[in-house]
């Protein structure tokens, strides 16, 4: 707008405002500075997308996003120059969280940066590891291991230094540093990169002997032993240390399939003998995993070999898997258990026995995590090695460490004892203990040697592999000028220089006092415990062998028990030994080298024992069952015997098939031998019972014998009708026909069961004699769920086993009863019971009928009516007034010759009570004494069972009446008439009521109902005349 001194003008001159938005974009950084709390890297990004207005940009970090607190990185950066600064390595990380990079125009800085988060990225070398393997003092030689760690993406390569301290003082590079790339990084002389590619070893194990898959040029199986925990762990002590340079631990499925290693070869068909572990695991459950070292697959060690569970199909060629789940592994393999899921962290192995791993061969000329440090280097005075990683930006500060220690390597105790028991000759085994520490040790080489330090030395046998801690000097090697063992540690360097040492002494030894006693009681054989004394000084003795011989010297010899360790005075010679043409037992001293030349003998002498009138009597009554006593006679040489044993023999020979048929008989007891009742040898099979002699050596092989006799005593015909009518009871006699073979039967068992099988069963009275063939079965016994009847037979040894079964009927016999009570009176009842034919079962088991008054339907408390009735019968009469009470049921039984049912059939008894009601009578002749008119009742409520009513004249109290007959037929008013007219009748003074009964066709009621008599009497009263007319008697 423009303004004149009076006013601002109203229309103004306008331009379009157009907000310009530049912040950058991509915004990359990456912390190439290793060390921890330290940063350091290029930042980078790209230029906005309306960069019109942009002239410059500034990079700061800063402790937050909005770039508080910020301090700036590098200079300005203008637009056309290269978008990057350098945030300079060792920059403290302290409270700086984001790296903000503005725009600025001519005018000004924008106020909202484009942020980054800071990831502080960090690299320390882990299991940094180093073992001398220069066995001189101030001298090292070796290879340098350690682990990768932390952020190893960012690591272009490692320095390794040696050192005057932990922190790196005063070091010095040794030779180059690995990368991590196929190719190991070399320093020249001037300091310039070489990258260098070093070949791989043609043999795959790291002690140049390959134990198995030796046909295979990029698998091999070694032979190995490991203290760090993990197939896949690295540097000194670990399993991957047994591979040889170039090779590792074969980590995948793929790397063996690849290789063209088969499921046979790796059964064992290369010489496999032991388990070779490789670095695939499994989830668990042996279950084998695609997934190569660690990841979701350290439970359970998949391998090659011939020890361990059968792995899957799945699993490739691997056929063996160990773990916690099974201790397969063997006592070679320890750290399952330390955590049952993880044994490929866990696993180490004490010795080189037993397996080791397959090494797989790659491309890598050296292992990127480990360095060789030549032979004879002197590291004095640094007495450290200290490792850096290098990132592609720099250096890091603060490297890992490690104190670099000299070891003794000299073995220990050395002993040596002659085993040659010859004079001035030796021979035996060289022993001796490791040195404090073995990792630098390969082999060690034995000498015979005229002094301590190794003079005039010959060599023992070839070198030995450090797993092998003794050496054999062969028997017969003259003793001559040797005064000493000299033993040398070799490392895969150097031989020792100085020796450890022992000296030793010749030696000689022989037994006396020999016994033998033959203990094999059959006819030119032999058997028994040879004992003798051992020689004064026994340390020599490793073993005594027993030879039976043609003379005290040993001539023409045969061994008759294995060699018997020192300590044991006592050899053996086994029974049924022929004699043949032997007539000494010779015996002789071995060492741990060598068997003695001249044995001690003694002559021989033979023993014989028999055994006569062997019998057996079966007592077992079932078949293809026995028990009972096995009886026996002996002769000759009793003394030598300790005990019979019993058999069941297919035959009377030694040849039979035998099973033992009991314990042992000691002899000095009864020759008798009990068989338990219900053995079964089976007798199809074992038809003989045979007695052999026994010492305390062995038994007889000639046996007594006698033929098996199998007694079987099942009784015939059963039989038994069910005299107990009611139903679910049982009750009668039961009997039976004696058995055919009684010669051992003394008693016969009864039982209910239900079933065949004898389940449940339950005895029936006492034992029966053998000659008594019949029990009586209580009545009202319970049939419950039982359906049989078995018969056993008994011996005096056992009850059989096998009853004889016989299915009984349970009979029972219901009616049905009716009862109408025809006395009308109350609490009287009268009348007659009928019933039915019973059911289901009536002739001839039903006898009677017999009829009870009860308190209930059960028939408690009952009382009977009338006697027994004969089973023709179908009523009975119980007379008129009859007071039932307290009984509420007529109950009808059926009744057995053996006895009457308990179960009745209930009739509830209903009292019929029949009395008319509401009495009336109006007296229509007035004159005193006499009565006249009609009397009036109400008919009972229960009618059924009146046919007539009956009216007296009757005495109160005193019972007497007098039948008032009116127009009725005899005074009997039959039902329907309620109601009886009479004339005039004179009435004796007494009758003081009318009297009303009921009567049903069986009786008159003998309560009746009453009304007062009440006479009425009508007469005028001062009756008077005048006779009026006058004349007399007109």
């Amino acid at each position: 707008y423009t303004r004149s001194v009076l006013v601002e003008q109203t229309t103004p001159v306008a331009v379009f405002v157009s907000d310009i938005l530049s912040p950058v974009v991509n915004l990359s950084w990456t912390d190439r500075d290793l060390d921890i709390l330290d940063l350091g890297g290029n930042v980078t990004w790209e230029t906005p997308v309306d960069h019109a207005q942009v002239t410059r940009y500034l990079a700061y970090i800063a402790e937050d996003a909005a770039g508080s607190n910020r301090s700036q990185i590098g200079p300005e950066v203008l637009i056309n120059e290269t978008l990057l600064v350098l945030l300079e390595p060792d920059h403290t990380l302290a409270a700086y969280s984001h790296i903000v990079v503005y725009s600025r125009s001519a005018l000004v800085e924008q106020t909202t940066p484009v942020a980054l988060e800071i990831i502080d990225r960090e690299s320390v070398v882990a299991n940094l590891s180093f073992v001398d393997r220069d066995l001189d003092g101030g001298e090292i030689g070796g290879t340098i291991y350690w682990g990768p760690n932390g952020d190893v993406d960012l690591v272009t390569s490692y320095m390794v230094y040696l050192s005057t301290s932990p922190e790196g003082n005063g070091r010095s590079q040794i030779a180059f540093a690995p990368r991590l790339t196929t190719h190991a990084e070399l320093l020249t002389d001037d300091g310039a990169v070489d990258m260098v590619k070093l070949a791989a070893s043609e043999v795959g194990c790291a002690d140049g002997s390959v134990e198995g898959l030796n046909s295979y040029t990029q698998v091999a199986a070694c032979d190995a032993k490991w203290t760090v925990p993990g197939v896949l762990s690295r540097g000194p002590g670990s399993a991957d240390s047994a591979c040889a340079p170039g090779w590792e631990v074969c980590r995948s499925l793929n790397e063996l399939i690849l290789a063209g290693v088969t499921t046979a070869d790796c059964a064992g068909t290369h010489g496999l003998q032991g388990f070779y572990a490789t670095g695939v695991g499994g989830p668990g459950g042996r279950t084998c995993s695609v997934n190569e070292g660690f990841v979701g697959s350290v439970d359970d060690v998949f391998g090659c070999g011939s020890v361990g569970m059968a792995a899957p199909v799945s699993c490739g060629p691997l056929n063996r898997v160990i773990g916690n789940i099974d201790g397969s592994g063997g006592s070679n393999f320890q750290g399952m258990s330390a955590n049952p899921t993880t044994e490929m962290e866990n696993l180490v192995k004490g010795t080189t026995r037993g397996g080791g791993v397959l090494c797989c061969k790659g491309d890598m000329a050296v292992d990127p995590y480990s360095m060789i440090v030549p032979p004879e280097l002197i590291h004095f005075p640094n007495e450290f090695i200290v490792v850096y990683t290098r990132s592609s930006l720099t250096e890091q500060t603060t490297p890992a460490s490690f104190n670099i220690s000299d070891a003794d390597w000299n073995v220990a105790d050395i002993t040596f004892v002659d085993g040659d028991l010859d004079e001035d000759h030796l021979g035996g085994r060289i022993f001796w203990q490791p040195p404090g520490e073995i990792l630098i040790v390969t082999d060690y080489v034995v000498y015979l040697a005229a002094n301590a330090t190794g003079y005039q030395r010959s060599q023992i046998g070839p070198s030995l592999p450090e797993r092998v801690r003794q050496a054999d000097l062969v028997a017969d090697q003259v003793h001559g000028i040797y005064s000493h063992i000299v033993v040398y540690t070799k490392s895969s360097l150097v031989e020792q220089t100085t020796p450890s040492s022992s000296d030793f002494n010749n030696s000689f030894a022989s037994v006396s006092s020999i016994e033998f006693i033959d203990r094999d009681l059959d006819d030119h054989e032999l058997g028994g415990n040879i004992t003798w004394l051992t020689p004064t000084d026994p340390s020599l003795i490793t073993f005594y062998l027993i030879y039976l011989a043609g003379d005290a010297a040993g001539g023409n010899r045969s061994q008759v028990d294995t060699a018997i360790r020192e300590g044991t005075n006592v050899g053996h010679v086994i029974p049924e030994t022929q004699i043949v043409h032997f007539t000494h037992v010779a015996v002789y001293t071995r060492s741990s080298l060598t068997e003695q030349t001249t044995p001690v003998g003694i002559n021989i002498s033979d023993t014989v024992t028999v055994v006569t009138d062997v019998d057996f009597v079966d007592k077992d009554l079932d078949l293809e069952e026995i028990g009972g006593n096995v009886t026996w006679t002996v002769i000759r040489d009793l003394p030598i015997v300790t005990h019979f044993v019993v058999y069941f023999a297919s035959n009377d020979t030694y040849r039979s098939r035998r099973k033992r048929a009991g314990v042992d008989v000691l002899a000095e007891m009864f020759a008798d031998l009990f068989i338990p009742a219900e053995t079964v040898p089976p007798l199809e099979e074992y038809g003989w019972v045979s007695v052999f002699s026994s010492s305390s050596l062995a038994e007889r092989t000639t046996p007594s014998s006698h033929l098996i006799s199998d007694i079987h005593s099942p009784v015939v015909n059963v039989e038994f009708v069910d005299h107990d009518l009611d139903l679910t009871d049982l009750g009668g006699n039961i009997s039976w026909e004696v058995p055919l073979e009684m010669t051992s039967l003394t008693h016969y068992l009864i039982y209910l069961s239900v079933n065949v099988s004898a389940s449940s069963r339950s005895q029936v009275g006492s034992e029966r004699a053998s000659d008594d063939p019949f029990i009586t079965l209580d009545p009202e016994t319970p049939v419950d769920d039982r359906r049989y009847i078995l018969v056993y037979s008994r011996s005096s040894l056992v009850e059989s086993t096998t009853p004889v079964p016989f299915e009984f009927n349970d009979s029972f016999s219901v009616v049905e009863a009716n009862f109408t009570d025809k006395d009308l009176d109350e609490a009287q009842i009268g009348g007659e019971v009928i019933w039915s034919t019973p059911g289901p079962d009536f002739e001839p088991l039903v006898t009677h009928f017999v009829v009870y008054l009860a308190t209930d339907a059960a028939g408690a408390n009952k009382s009977q009516v009338a006697l027994d009735l004969p089973f023709t019968a179908r009523t009975i009469q119980i007379p008129p007034e009859h007071y039932f009470a307290p009984n509420t049921h007529v109950v009808v039984y059926t009744k057995s010759k053996l006895v009457e049912q308990t179960t009745p059939a209930p009739i509830p008894i209903y009292d019929v009570i029949s009395s008319v009601s509401n009495i009336s009578f109006q007296d229509l002749d007035l004159d005193p004494i006499q009565m006249g008119g009609t009397i009036y009742w109400y008919p009972p409520d229960e009618i059924d069972q009146v046919t007539y009513y009956q009216v007296y004249f009757a005495e109160t109290g005193t019972g007497t009446r007098s039948q008032i007959d009116g127009r009725s037929y005899k005074g009997r008013n039959v039902v329907g008439t309620n109601h009886l007219f009479f004339h005039w009748r004179d009435r004796l003074p007494s009758y003081e009521t009318f009297a009303v009964y009921t009567r049903s066709y069986l009786v008159e009621q003998t309560t009746p109902v009453t009304l007062s008599a009440i006479d009425e009497i009508a007469f005028v009263r001062n009756l008077s005349f005048l006779d009026a007319d006058e004349d007399l008697d007109p």
